[in-house]
């Protein structure tokens, strides 16, 4: 997968991932053990201003733009996982699998992002 084609993945799923917090609010909240209705809300939004960004990078691919996004992904990586372990006991079974399936799919983004922007910067003569 090269990078336009990682970063417009990423996008979809980020997109998916907005709405499916901005319209079903109570129910991720309640089986992801978030601690309110508003972050979750906050999380939706912040994904949905997160979409255009990704888009934009497909279609222009800057380097510091990408590392950046890279940077976010595995930042969210990060503390979703740290979120995850920290609250595994109140969190249901499928706010368990819906943690671990958007956590693996953000680190396999952010991965082949990597690969994507490795391979781009090789192509590119210094």
């Amino acid at each position: 997968m090269n990078l336009t084609s990682a970063l417009r993945a990423n996008a979809a799923f980020t997109a998916v991932c907005a709405l499916t917090c901005l319209v079903l609010t109570g129910p991720v909240t309640s089986y992801t053990a978030i601690p309110d209705r508003l972050w979750t809300v906050g999380l939706g939004l912040m994904l949905a201003l997160y979409v255009p960004i990704l888009l934009f990078a497909a279609a222009r691919p800057m380097v510091w733009l990408v590392r950046t996004i890279i940077t976010l992904d595995w930042s969210y990586v990060v503390i979703a996982t740290a979120f995850f372990l920290i609250h595994f006991d109140r969190a249901d079974g499928p706010g368990i699998a819906l943690m671990i399936v958007s956590i693996s799919l953000v680190a396999l983004f952010a991965w082949l992002q990597m690969r994507g922007l490795a391979a781009m910067q090789q192509k590119v003569p210094q």
